[in-house]
């Protein structure tokens, strides 16, 4: 079955899908804790940079958990319930965070918060993807996910001005439980998706990924648990796939770096609680550019070379943190934080050509779940790097932590490109910017 084009009347739910994904997403990082989360925790819930980590640990733990399934659910009962359920789990995470007054309570927290992410990362990309699919526009998604992060990234940018001179003027916990009140906004969105129906699904001769056609079945069809594990053999089973996953994680793993101890580096400096939010724009700005340039830097230089030439930089920047022990070294950050940016969009896209629509989103939340398991003992070791030693200490072993695996990874993933090439009219739908 090959799908119908969309009259014009029929097209402008979806049309309106994509301006409500950017207001979701908005709602969802719009949040005042940014600026001022570590601090919150060391210094009025008195934690160590060590005990903040093995927090993140549980966090990501639950992700490890919850990722797959909430991907699952996404695939199986929509991409709408899935984002539904995301922001009133963040919502509810982040006012417990607020209010917490035990080690234990943050703990729980932590655990909503996780769930919360895990179940928009298992819906959010697929639900972008799917919607761009039903208007004929799937060749835009690059661009159009590079906007979805830059926004997330402009309501990151306003949180951290807002919430710090909040905190300063009040509380640590204040700008916390308004955060949560700002993310169940974005369940009001969520409310109004329309999810594009499977028949707008419909594979057309160009589209990539449907390909190979052994991966097709609806998911309706499958049972909850055959989803989650057909969905995990196509990703284990598919080279491009498998490798493009693993490389995203290792990526992602050191984007997370710089949220985590950009705050106590300014601390280092003397820079004020008021202050802290205004130090952190610069890193979220590049963020923006990262997100927004991403296809247009994936089309100039390739998309080999594009995936080759990230993880340098950030290795750089990395170690030019751990060499340089003064406040300008700060000048790293945003550079980190403009290709971490940038590779989301553009493994998003590389991975969305070579899965199944209806085994999406749970395929993507894999993605997610190898992160979070690289996470869940590098955090906390991280952390106690920064307490014992120095700083500078986790940065280079963050340099590391992308040094040592990547020439593997880029052995193995271009030998199996090499075997496995696209058919020669998928190549041609592959984006090649404007």
């Amino acid at each position: 079955m090959t799908r119908q084009p969309l009259s014009s009347a029929d097209r402008r739910p979806f049309e309106a899908n994509l301006n409500k994904a950017y207001l979701y997403q908005f709602f969802m990082n719009f949040q005042l804790w940014w600026p001022i989360w570590v601090v919150y925790l060391t210094d009025k819930r008195g934690l160590s940079l060590t005990q903040v980590t093995a927090l993140d640990s549980v966090f990501w733990l639950v992700i490890v958990v919850a990722q797959v399934p909430a991907g699952a659910v996404a695939d199986r009962w929509g991409r709408k319930s899935a984002l539904l359920l995301a922001s009133l789990s963040l919502s509810a995470g982040i006012l417990l965070f607020g209010v917490a007054d035990s080690y234990l309570l943050i703990l729980i927290s932590y655990a909503g918060w996780g769930l919360g992410l895990a179940f928009q990362y298992g819906g959010d990309s697929a639900f972008l993807f799917d919607t761009l699919k039903a208007l004929g526009r799937p060749e835009e998604f690059q661009k159009v996910y590079g906007r979805y992060w830059g926004v997330a990234s402009a309501g990151v940018i306003g949180g951290l001005l807002l919430g710090a001179p909040v905190a300063a003027a009040t509380d640590l916990s204040l700008p916390i439980v308004i955060s949560a009140g700002i993310a169940l906004l974005a369940a009001g969105v969520a409310i109004s998706f329309r999810e594009p129906s499977r028949g707008l699904l419909a594979p057309a001769a160009t589209d990539l990924d449907e390909l190979p056609a052994d991966a097709a079945g609806p998911a309706a069809g499958l049972s909850f648990a055959d989803l989650i594990k057909e969905s995990l053999q196509l990703a284990y089973g598919r080279p491009l796939v498998r490798y493009a996953l693993l490389y995203s994680a290792v990526v992602g793993v050191a984007a997370f770096v710089p949220i985590v101890f950009i705050q106590p580096f300014l601390r280092s400096h003397e820079v004020s609680v008021g202050d802290l939010g205004l130090f952190q724009v610069p890193m979220r700005v590049m963020a923006i550019v990262g997100a927004l340039a991403a296809y247009r830097v994936s089309a100039a230089l390739g998309e080999r070379q594009t995936l080759v030439v990230m993880p340098i930089v950030l290795m750089v920047g990395y170690a030019a943190l751990g060499s340089w022990d003064a406040a300008y070294a700060y000048a790293a950050f945003p550079v980190v934080s403009l290709v971490s940016m940038m590779a989301n969009p553009v493994v998003a896209d590389y991975l969305n050509r070579r899965i199944p629509s209806e085994k999406r989103a749970t395929i993507l939340s894999i993605r997610q779940l190898l992160f979070a398991l690289l996470l869940v003992p590098i955090a906390p070791t991280l952390g106690f790097m920064a307490d014992e030693m120095s700083l500078m200490g986790a940065f280079w072993a963050s340099a590391l932590l992308v040094a040592v695996p990547m020439p593997f990874i880029f052995a193995v993933w271009w030998r199996a490109e090499a075997r496995e090439p696209l058919p020669e009219m998928a190549a041609e739908a592959a984006p090649a910017g404007e």
